[in-house]
């Protein structure tokens, strides 16, 4: 995690990101347009307060979802979520899966890592397709 985690009050951020914002679902319809048709597990890695996971377990109901969040407060809240098959309490950094998935979302999570983490977290992510 970078120095400025410290500095940001993650219940005021959830509190901002309980839904789709108008910028974001441009954004959101491009990439829930390429998910095959076939996909069966999808992972949201870094997912938040699991506003996406929700959304595309709700649009896509033969689609497994996975939504990972190493922070325990935002665990707690997409924990409570819908259309979600699993949610666990884990980062990038400890993507280590024996299955494979079909999709990976990670919206901004890559941003809290440390830059030199990122080669690592891409590799996981790369061995977890």
């Amino acid at each position: 995690m970078r120095e400025r985690d410290n500095y940001i009050d993650w219940s005021k951020y959830a509190a901002r990101t309980m839904e789709l914002e108008p910028a974001d679902k441009e954004r959101f319809k491009w990439f829930t347009s390429h998910i095959p048709e076939k996909a069966e597990l999808m992972l949201d890695l870094g997912c938040g307060t699991g506003r996406h996971s929700e959304t595309i377990g709700k649009d896509n109901p033969s689609l497994k979802i996975h939504a990972w969040d190493p922070d325990p407060y935002m665990f707690s809240i997409v924990s409570k979520r819908e259309h979600i098959a699993e949610v666990v309490q884990k980062g990038a950094l400890d993507l280590n899966v024996k299955e494979k998935y079909d999709v990976i979302w990670a919206n901004m999570s890559l941003f809290f890592l440390e830059e030199k983490s990122l080669p690592e977290a891409f590799q996981r992510i790369h061995d977890a397709l």
